[in-house]
């Protein structure tokens, strides 16, 4: 079965990656609470990704209109018209994309690598957790 909005066959249009959906419900509340928070007490705080070789953290992006999602709508486009449509998937996780992505190293955190946008496999993310955007210069 074949979703109209990705164009994915349902192998992929059905699959549901619950780190995933976690961590973007995680997005969504702190969203939430800065709308709400008039004291301006929130306004650098966001969600931040543990991974095996580092921190993450960013602006987590939820919707649709990015390059990434882009991607992602192609490579449901090109599965769609795979000559085999019941194709067994592997490496079956989302990811999540973020903006404004500053990455810092376990091994060397005094060192850190900014990217403007940002998409890591759920796969690779071991915990979450939300604070104040860390500044070291």
């Amino acid at each position: 079965m074949e979703n109209e909005k990705t164009k994915a066959p349902g192998f992929i249009a059905n699959r549901i990656d619950v780190k995933a959906v976690t961590i973007n419900c995680a997005a969504m509340s702190l969203n939430t609470l800065k709308e709400e928070d008039t004291s301006g007490e929130l306004e650098d705080t966001n969600i931040m990704l543990l991974t095996n070789f580092g921190t993450i953290e960013g602006e987590i992006v939820l919707d649709n209109n990015n390059f990434f999602s882009d991607c992602n709508e192609l490579r449901n486009t090109l599965l769609a018209n795979a000559p085999q449509k019941e194709g067994i998937i592997i490496n079956n996780s989302s990811s999540i994309i973020l903006k404004n992505a500053k990455i810092i190293p376990y091994a060397n955190p005094s060192y850190s690598i900014q990217l403007q946008d940002f998409s890591i496999f759920s796969d690779q993310i071991v915990g979450f957790t939300y604070g104040k955007k860390e500044i070291k210069e």
